[in-house]
């Protein structure tokens, strides 16, 4: 069973119309948090967004602790999908081994790129395809229903 699935029954948070608005609350309240640790201009060494657990115990109570470690890992995986939102911007100069990416859509011009330089071949018509499926099958000549006459 999935995180979500199973988190959708314990609070209509968690179930598939609200789960990205609420995963995107608790990571501004983690970002918040892990902002307000550091003394004025310190650059932080962490490689991982923290405080996610404190702010699901604040936020959720009635959680068990396997439920906030299935929330914990359900906001991880929604923020590295998510690390080129504009929110973020306030706090990459500060974490900036947690927002390692230069360009946030590089992923996405290498993809674009890669299929665009992709050249497609049109389909050969239907008696080109015939013609050669006749030759593969060993056949020296036919004919055609027009009299035309085809050698190999």
């Amino acid at each position: 069973m999935s995180r979500v699935s199973s988190l959708q029954y314990v609070n209509k948070d968690f179930n598939i119309k609200n789960r990205d608005a609420t995963n995107k609350k608790i990571c501004v309240l983690a970002w918040r948090d892990s902002f307000n640790a550091l003394k004025r201009g310190e650059i932080s060494t962490k490689t991982n967004c923290t405080h996610v657990k404190k702010n699901v115990r604040k936020e959720y109570p009635e959680f068990t602790e396997h439920q906030c470690e299935l929330v914990r890992q359900s906001v991880g995986e929604w923020f590295k999908n998510n690390k080129h939102l504009p929110e973020w911007d306030k706090y990459r100069k500060s974490f900036p081994n947690v927002f390692t990416e230069d360009k946030p859509f590089k992923q996405a011009e290498i993809l674009f790129d890669t299929t665009e330089t992709v050249v497609e071949e049109a389909p050969a018509p239907e008696e080109v395809e015939t013609v050669r499926h006749y030759q593969q099958m060993g056949a020296k000549q036919i004919e055609t229903p027009t009299g035309f006459k085809i050698q190999f």
